[in-house]
Protein backbone atom coordinates (compact mmCIF):
# COMPACT_ATOMS: atom_id res chain seq x y z
CA UNK A 1 0.00 0.00 0.00
CA UNK A 2 1.06 3.60 -0.58
CA UNK A 3 2.43 5.94 1.85
CA UNK A 4 1.38 9.32 1.69
CA UNK A 5 4.00 12.24 3.04
CA UNK A 6 2.37 15.45 4.00
CA UNK A 7 4.55 18.48 4.78
CA UNK A 8 3.16 21.60 6.34
CA UNK A 9 3.22 24.29 4.38
CA UNK A 10 4.40 27.90 5.18
CA UNK A 11 3.51 28.99 8.34
CA UNK A 12 2.41 32.92 7.75
CA UNK A 13 4.23 35.28 9.45
CA UNK A 14 3.42 36.18 13.17
CA UNK A 15 4.60 39.73 12.52
CA UNK A 16 1.62 42.07 13.01
CA UNK A 17 0.86 44.83 10.54
CA UNK A 18 1.80 48.24 11.78
CA UNK A 19 -0.87 50.04 13.08
CA UNK A 20 -3.42 52.83 11.49
CA UNK A 21 -2.09 55.99 11.42
CA UNK A 22 -3.53 58.06 14.33
CA UNK A 23 -4.76 60.36 11.72
CA UNK A 24 -7.30 58.38 10.44
CA UNK A 25 -7.85 56.59 13.57
CA UNK A 26 -11.95 55.87 14.19
CA UNK A 27 -12.38 58.33 17.43
CA UNK A 28 -12.50 55.79 20.87
CA UNK A 29 -16.12 55.49 22.00
CA UNK A 30 -16.77 56.58 25.24
CA UNK A 31 -15.78 53.92 28.12
CA UNK A 32 -13.78 51.83 25.62
CA UNK A 33 -10.78 50.43 26.81
CA UNK A 34 -7.51 50.49 25.20
CA UNK A 35 -4.60 48.12 24.10
CA UNK A 36 -1.32 48.32 27.15
CA UNK A 37 1.66 48.61 24.95
CA UNK A 38 2.38 44.83 26.44
CA UNK A 39 -0.48 43.57 23.93
CA UNK A 40 0.61 45.81 21.07
CA UNK A 41 2.89 42.97 19.77
CA UNK A 42 0.13 40.08 19.84
CA UNK A 43 -1.15 38.50 16.35
CA UNK A 44 -4.40 39.74 15.86
CA UNK A 45 -7.13 37.31 16.50
CA UNK A 46 -8.95 36.86 13.16
CA UNK A 47 -5.58 35.72 11.95
CA UNK A 48 -4.93 32.82 14.75
CA UNK A 49 -8.87 32.00 13.80
CA UNK A 50 -7.41 31.52 9.62
CA UNK A 51 -4.65 29.44 10.85
CA UNK A 52 -7.04 27.03 12.83
CA UNK A 53 -9.69 26.79 10.08
CA UNK A 54 -6.62 26.51 7.31
CA UNK A 55 -5.17 23.39 9.62
CA UNK A 56 -8.20 21.94 9.72
CA UNK A 57 -8.93 21.84 6.22
CA UNK A 58 -6.07 20.12 5.85
CA UNK A 59 -5.60 17.85 8.33
CA UNK A 60 -9.08 16.93 7.15
CA UNK A 61 -8.17 16.80 3.36
CA UNK A 62 -5.26 14.09 4.50
CA UNK A 63 -7.28 12.24 6.32
CA UNK A 64 -9.95 11.65 3.34
CA UNK A 65 -6.93 10.89 1.07
CA UNK A 66 -5.72 8.16 3.48
CA UNK A 67 -8.99 6.75 4.10
CA UNK A 68 -10.06 6.42 0.29
CA UNK A 69 -6.58 4.62 -0.19
CA UNK A 70 -6.89 2.49 2.79
CA UNK A 71 -11.05 1.29 1.20
CA UNK A 72 -9.46 0.86 -2.49
CA UNK A 73 -6.46 -1.36 -1.11
CA UNK A 74 -9.10 -3.31 1.03
CA UNK A 75 -11.48 -3.85 -2.14
CA UNK A 76 -8.74 -5.37 -4.11
CA UNK A 77 -6.97 -7.07 -1.82
CA UNK A 78 -11.19 -8.70 -0.23
CA UNK A 79 -10.57 -11.78 0.52
CA UNK A 80 -13.42 -14.09 -1.52
CA UNK A 81 -16.20 -14.49 1.50
CA UNK A 82 -16.78 -10.39 1.12
CA UNK A 83 -18.44 -10.75 -2.32
CA UNK A 84 -21.21 -13.00 -2.92
CA UNK A 85 -20.25 -15.93 -4.91
CA UNK A 86 -21.63 -17.56 -7.97
CA UNK A 87 -22.77 -21.16 -6.94
CA UNK A 88 -22.51 -23.60 -10.15
CA UNK A 89 -24.89 -26.72 -10.38
CA UNK A 90 -26.01 -29.23 -12.79
CA UNK A 91 -29.92 -29.59 -13.55
CA UNK A 92 -32.66 -30.83 -15.95
CA UNK A 93 -35.14 -28.19 -15.31
CA UNK A 94 -34.86 -27.20 -19.27
CA UNK A 95 -35.22 -30.70 -20.57
CA UNK A 96 -31.99 -31.98 -20.36
CA UNK A 97 -29.32 -31.51 -17.86
CA UNK A 98 -27.17 -28.60 -18.33
CA UNK A 99 -24.99 -26.24 -16.43
CA UNK A 100 -26.02 -23.45 -14.23
CA UNK A 101 -24.58 -20.73 -12.11
CA UNK A 102 -26.85 -18.34 -9.55
CA UNK A 103 -25.80 -16.14 -6.77
CA UNK A 104 -26.55 -18.01 -3.06
CA UNK A 105 -29.31 -15.51 -2.44
CA UNK A 106 -31.21 -17.47 -5.67
CA UNK A 107 -30.74 -14.52 -8.13
CA UNK A 108 -29.25 -14.62 -11.09
CA UNK A 109 -30.04 -17.81 -12.56
CA UNK A 110 -28.33 -18.40 -15.55
CA UNK A 111 -28.00 -21.42 -18.31
CA UNK A 112 -24.31 -21.79 -19.07
CA UNK A 113 -24.02 -24.45 -21.35
CA UNK A 114 -27.83 -24.77 -22.77
CA UNK A 115 -26.64 -27.88 -24.58
CA UNK A 116 -28.92 -30.67 -25.89
CA UNK A 117 -26.67 -33.34 -25.03
CA UNK A 118 -26.25 -33.82 -20.81
CA UNK A 119 -23.64 -31.64 -19.17
CA UNK A 120 -23.14 -32.69 -15.51
CA UNK A 121 -20.11 -32.63 -12.60
CA UNK A 122 -19.50 -29.00 -12.85
CA UNK A 123 -16.27 -27.65 -10.79
CA UNK A 124 -15.08 -24.06 -10.75
CA UNK A 125 -11.69 -23.43 -10.63
CA UNK A 126 -9.80 -21.84 -7.75
CA UNK A 127 -9.74 -18.24 -8.99
CA UNK A 128 -13.50 -18.43 -10.57
CA UNK A 129 -12.36 -18.01 -14.24
CA UNK A 130 -12.93 -21.62 -15.55
CA UNK A 131 -15.55 -24.75 -15.11
CA UNK A 132 -14.65 -27.90 -15.94
CA UNK A 133 -17.55 -30.69 -16.16
CA UNK A 134 -18.60 -33.90 -18.00
CA UNK A 135 -20.69 -33.75 -21.70
CA UNK A 136 -21.91 -36.67 -23.87
CA UNK A 137 -22.29 -34.00 -26.33
CA UNK A 138 -19.54 -36.02 -28.29
CA UNK A 139 -20.40 -39.54 -27.50
CA UNK A 140 -18.75 -41.12 -24.26
CA UNK A 141 -18.82 -38.52 -21.28
CA UNK A 142 -15.63 -36.65 -21.78
CA UNK A 143 -13.99 -33.75 -19.63
CA UNK A 144 -14.73 -30.19 -21.24
CA UNK A 145 -13.38 -26.62 -20.09
CA UNK A 146 -14.96 -23.52 -20.09
CA UNK A 147 -14.84 -19.94 -19.28
CA UNK A 148 -16.91 -19.07 -16.26
CA UNK A 149 -20.22 -17.28 -18.22
CA UNK A 150 -20.01 -20.15 -20.27
CA UNK A 151 -18.17 -19.51 -23.19
CA UNK A 152 -15.04 -20.87 -25.30
CA UNK A 153 -15.94 -24.18 -24.52
CA UNK A 154 -13.12 -27.09 -25.18
CA UNK A 155 -12.87 -30.64 -25.29
CA UNK A 156 -10.14 -31.98 -23.28
CA UNK A 157 -10.40 -36.00 -23.32
CA UNK A 158 -10.79 -38.09 -26.14
CA UNK A 159 -11.51 -41.55 -25.62
CA UNK A 160 -13.90 -44.49 -25.96
CA UNK A 161 -14.16 -44.60 -21.92
CA UNK A 162 -16.03 -42.39 -19.35
CA UNK A 163 -14.65 -39.64 -17.97
CA UNK A 164 -16.04 -36.94 -15.25
CA UNK A 165 -15.56 -35.75 -11.77
CA UNK A 166 -13.17 -33.35 -12.43
CA UNK A 167 -11.67 -31.27 -9.80
CA UNK A 168 -8.96 -27.97 -10.24
CA UNK A 169 -5.89 -27.96 -8.22
CA UNK A 170 -4.92 -24.79 -6.34
CA UNK A 171 -2.97 -22.95 -8.84
CA UNK A 172 -5.12 -23.91 -11.62
CA UNK A 173 -2.72 -25.67 -13.71
CA UNK A 174 -3.87 -29.37 -13.20
CA UNK A 175 -7.23 -31.23 -13.41
CA UNK A 176 -7.74 -34.92 -11.25
CA UNK A 177 -10.77 -36.57 -12.70
CA UNK A 178 -12.03 -40.13 -13.07
CA UNK A 179 -11.73 -42.69 -15.89
CA UNK A 180 -12.60 -46.13 -16.46
CA UNK A 181 -9.99 -46.17 -19.85
CA UNK A 182 -7.54 -48.93 -18.26
CA UNK A 183 -10.48 -51.26 -16.48
CA UNK A 184 -13.79 -51.56 -15.57
CA UNK A 185 -13.87 -50.29 -12.40
CA UNK A 186 -12.08 -46.89 -12.87
CA UNK A 187 -9.15 -45.14 -11.57
CA UNK A 188 -8.24 -41.47 -10.30
CA UNK A 189 -6.30 -39.44 -13.25
CA UNK A 190 -4.59 -36.42 -13.42
CA UNK A 191 -4.13 -33.94 -16.33
CA UNK A 192 -2.67 -30.37 -17.08
CA UNK A 193 -5.23 -27.85 -17.41
CA UNK A 194 -5.10 -27.71 -21.54
CA UNK A 195 -5.67 -31.81 -21.50
CA UNK A 196 -2.00 -32.44 -22.03
CA UNK A 197 -0.11 -35.39 -20.01
CA UNK A 198 -2.84 -37.51 -19.03
CA UNK A 199 -1.61 -39.73 -15.95
CA UNK A 200 -3.19 -42.69 -13.88
CA UNK A 201 -2.36 -41.91 -10.44
CA UNK A 202 -4.18 -44.76 -8.29
CA UNK A 203 -3.81 -47.69 -10.52
CA UNK A 204 -5.30 -50.79 -8.98
CA UNK A 205 -8.38 -52.98 -8.85
CA UNK A 206 -10.75 -51.10 -7.08
CA UNK A 207 -13.13 -48.29 -7.89
CA UNK A 208 -11.77 -44.68 -7.37
CA UNK A 209 -13.88 -41.87 -7.39
CA UNK A 210 -14.67 -38.55 -6.57
CA UNK A 211 -11.46 -36.62 -6.22
CA UNK A 212 -10.80 -33.15 -4.50
CA UNK A 213 -7.51 -31.63 -4.34
CA UNK A 214 -6.36 -29.63 -0.90
CA UNK A 215 -6.08 -26.60 -0.56
CA UNK A 216 -2.70 -26.41 -0.37
CA UNK A 217 -2.15 -28.77 -3.68
CA UNK A 218 -0.44 -31.65 -1.71
CA UNK A 219 -3.02 -34.28 -1.24
CA UNK A 220 -5.95 -35.49 -2.86
CA UNK A 221 -9.02 -37.18 -1.35
CA UNK A 222 -11.37 -39.73 -3.09
CA UNK A 223 -13.81 -42.64 -2.48
CA UNK A 224 -12.38 -45.98 -3.19
CA UNK A 225 -14.45 -49.26 -2.66
CA UNK A 226 -11.49 -51.94 -1.54
CA UNK A 227 -11.25 -55.22 0.92
CA UNK A 228 -11.15 -54.12 4.68
CA UNK A 229 -10.84 -57.27 5.80
CA UNK A 230 -11.99 -59.71 3.71
CA UNK A 231 -15.08 -57.42 2.97
CA UNK A 232 -15.18 -54.76 0.14
CA UNK A 233 -16.12 -51.49 1.56
CA UNK A 234 -16.82 -48.13 -0.07
CA UNK A 235 -14.42 -45.60 2.45
CA UNK A 236 -12.82 -42.48 1.64
CA UNK A 237 -9.28 -42.17 1.41
CA UNK A 238 -6.35 -39.68 0.93
CA UNK A 239 -3.18 -39.67 -1.00
CA UNK A 240 -0.48 -37.26 -2.12
CA UNK A 241 -0.78 -35.92 -5.04
CA UNK A 242 1.29 -37.77 -6.95
CA UNK A 243 -0.95 -41.16 -6.18
CA UNK A 244 1.41 -41.69 -3.32
CA UNK A 245 0.50 -42.89 0.29
CA UNK A 246 -2.83 -43.45 -0.06
CA UNK A 247 -4.32 -43.87 3.34
CA UNK A 248 -7.77 -44.93 4.22
CA UNK A 249 -9.63 -42.23 6.52
CA UNK A 250 -13.00 -43.62 7.13
CA UNK A 251 -14.35 -47.30 8.88
CA UNK A 252 -17.32 -47.72 8.99
CA UNK A 253 -20.47 -50.28 7.81
CA UNK A 254 -21.72 -48.07 5.47
CA UNK A 255 -21.45 -46.03 2.03
CA UNK A 256 -18.85 -43.27 2.92
CA UNK A 257 -18.05 -40.86 -0.20
CA UNK A 258 -18.56 -37.74 -2.16
CA UNK A 259 -15.09 -36.22 0.06
CA UNK A 260 -14.75 -31.99 -0.19
CA UNK A 261 -11.95 -30.53 1.43
CA UNK A 262 -12.71 -27.29 3.41
CA UNK A 263 -11.42 -23.62 1.69
CA UNK A 264 -8.66 -23.86 4.57
CA UNK A 265 -7.88 -27.60 4.51
CA UNK A 266 -8.68 -28.39 8.26
CA UNK A 267 -11.84 -30.40 8.14
CA UNK A 268 -13.54 -32.51 5.30
CA UNK A 269 -17.29 -32.71 4.33
CA UNK A 270 -18.61 -36.21 3.37
CA UNK A 271 -21.97 -38.44 2.64
CA UNK A 272 -22.40 -41.37 4.28
CA UNK A 273 -25.17 -43.76 4.84
CA UNK A 274 -23.45 -45.67 7.59
CA UNK A 275 -27.47 -44.36 9.69
CA UNK A 276 -29.60 -46.42 7.40
CA UNK A 277 -29.94 -43.32 4.33
CA UNK A 278 -26.92 -41.20 2.98
CA UNK A 279 -26.50 -37.74 5.51
CA UNK A 280 -23.89 -35.55 5.37
CA UNK A 281 -20.98 -35.71 7.83
CA UNK A 282 -17.84 -33.39 8.72
CA UNK A 283 -14.63 -34.90 10.09
CA UNK A 284 -10.97 -33.63 10.37
CA UNK A 285 -8.64 -33.89 8.11
CA UNK A 286 -6.93 -37.06 9.90
CA UNK A 287 -10.51 -38.76 9.91
CA UNK A 288 -10.96 -37.93 13.70
CA UNK A 289 -14.09 -36.09 14.76
CA UNK A 290 -16.82 -37.37 12.87
CA UNK A 291 -19.92 -35.48 13.06
CA UNK A 292 -23.64 -35.98 11.57
CA UNK A 293 -24.91 -32.58 10.15
CA UNK A 294 -28.04 -33.55 8.54
CA UNK A 295 -30.90 -35.70 10.23
CA UNK A 296 -33.35 -36.64 7.23
CA UNK A 297 -35.43 -39.03 6.23
CA UNK A 298 -34.05 -38.59 2.35
CA UNK A 299 -30.62 -38.67 0.86
CA UNK A 300 -28.11 -35.78 1.40
CA UNK A 301 -25.05 -35.63 -0.29
CA UNK A 302 -22.39 -34.08 -2.77
CA UNK A 303 -21.04 -31.30 -0.87
CA UNK A 304 -19.15 -28.28 -1.39
CA UNK A 305 -18.05 -25.23 1.16
CA UNK A 306 -18.62 -21.65 0.43
CA UNK A 307 -15.22 -19.68 0.14
CA UNK A 308 -15.59 -18.40 3.89
CA UNK A 309 -15.70 -22.12 5.60
CA UNK A 310 -18.74 -21.06 7.30
CA UNK A 311 -21.32 -22.93 5.33
CA UNK A 312 -22.00 -26.05 3.95
CA UNK A 313 -24.03 -26.87 0.06
CA UNK A 314 -25.18 -29.79 -0.84
CA UNK A 315 -28.06 -31.95 -2.96
CA UNK A 316 -31.17 -33.25 -0.99
CA UNK A 317 -33.93 -35.38 -2.03
CA UNK A 318 -35.88 -34.14 0.63
CA UNK A 319 -38.26 -32.58 -1.37
CA UNK A 320 -39.61 -35.18 -3.51
CA UNK A 321 -36.67 -34.04 -6.33
CA UNK A 322 -32.76 -33.16 -5.98
CA UNK A 323 -32.53 -29.54 -4.82
CA UNK A 324 -29.15 -27.83 -3.76
CA UNK A 325 -29.23 -26.90 -0.03
CA UNK A 326 -26.79 -24.92 2.24
CA UNK A 327 -26.63 -24.89 6.20
CA UNK A 328 -24.37 -23.78 8.99
CA UNK A 329 -21.23 -25.78 10.01
CA UNK A 330 -23.42 -27.01 13.10
CA UNK A 331 -26.11 -28.35 10.62
CA UNK A 332 -27.98 -25.22 11.53
CA UNK A 333 -30.58 -22.79 9.26
CA UNK A 334 -30.44 -25.50 6.22
CA UNK A 335 -32.48 -23.64 2.89
CA UNK A 336 -33.25 -24.46 0.18
CA UNK A 337 -31.44 -22.49 -2.52
CA UNK A 338 -32.94 -23.81 -5.83
CA UNK A 339 -36.77 -24.79 -4.89
CA UNK A 340 -36.62 -27.10 -7.56
CA UNK A 341 -40.17 -28.47 -6.06
CA UNK A 342 -41.72 -25.69 -7.60
CA UNK A 343 -40.53 -27.06 -11.02
CA UNK A 344 -40.42 -30.61 -10.45
CA UNK A 345 -37.00 -30.66 -11.22
CA UNK A 346 -33.61 -32.30 -10.30
CA UNK A 347 -30.87 -29.79 -9.04
CA UNK A 348 -27.21 -31.36 -7.79
CA UNK A 349 -23.49 -31.37 -8.00
CA UNK A 350 -22.90 -28.08 -6.45
CA UNK A 351 -19.65 -26.08 -6.58
CA UNK A 352 -18.12 -22.68 -5.49
CA UNK A 353 -14.95 -21.08 -6.11
CA UNK A 354 -12.67 -21.84 -3.11
CA UNK A 355 -10.50 -18.81 -3.48
CA UNK A 356 -11.70 -16.51 -5.39
CA UNK A 357 -15.98 -15.56 -6.61
CA UNK A 358 -17.30 -15.91 -10.05
CA UNK A 359 -18.13 -12.06 -11.11
CA UNK A 360 -15.14 -10.22 -9.69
Amino acid sequence: PAVLIFRESGRPSLATSEPPDAAIAPPSEPGARHASPEHEDNPPAEPAKRRTLRLGVTMTTAAAIVIAALVWVALRTAPPETVSPWLIYSSDHEGNYDIFRMKLDGNGVTNLTNHPADDGSPAVSSDGSKIAFASDRDGPLEIYVMDSDGTNVRRLTFNEASDFNPTWSPDGSKIAFFSNRDSRHGEIYVMNADGRDQRNLTNNDYTDDHPDWSPDGSKILFYSYRPVLGDLEQEIYVMNADGTAQTRLTHSPGLDWLPAWSPDGSMIAFATSRDGNEEIYVMSADGSGQMRLTHSDRTDRACDWTPDGSKIVYESMRDGFCSVYMMGLDGSRQTNLTANGARAANEGSPSLAQFASLGR
